[in-house]
């Protein structure tokens, strides 16, 4: 059951209610907030190239998370994309398939993203676990040729 609280105490109700595409879909920006900045220091932290570069730019249905290799206007960049449509968390990775969230009410009491990419997968996830199968090349993969 949710966060260990007593069947007799669980709130389905307030929990299923809040378990909406535009509440996740807010709970999704915070974290790509964090997970931004977490990588800036990161690389900050290690002294590792300079010249890389994370940024990120918000809307009220849109998210876009950039990597620039090089200097500003001189190197290369990707980006991968959020956005909220038709219910859907729609990604669109810089490198890979593109996939979608959709709010789910799991039998835990949990709110997760159920994630069917283009190749037909299926799996439910944390938001945390959503943000990582999305920027996990962007951060950590090699720079493009």
């Amino acid at each position: 059951m949710s966060q260990g609280i007593p069947d007799n105490q669980f709130d389905w109700v307030k929990s299923r209610a809040t378990c909406s595409p535009a509440s996740l879909f807010n709970a999704l920006k915070t974290a790509l907030l964090q997970d931004v900045e977490s990588i800036k220091r990161h690389v900050q932290n290690l002294q590792l190239d300079s010249r890389l570069r994370f940024s990120i730019r918000t809307d009220r249905d849109a998210v876009i998370v950039t990597r620039e290799d090089g200097y500003p206007g001189s190197g290369s960049s990707r980006e991968t994309s959020f956005k909220l449509e038709s219910g859907k968390i729609m990604v669109r990775p810089a490198n890979g398939l593109p996939f979608s969230g959709s709010p789910m009410f799991d039998e835990d009491g949990e709110c997760r993203l159920l994630v069917r990419s283009e190749n037909g997968e299926q799996c439910r996830l944390k938001i945390w676990q959503f943000c990582q199968r999305a920027l996990d090349d962007l951060f950590f993969g090699s720079a493009p040729n």
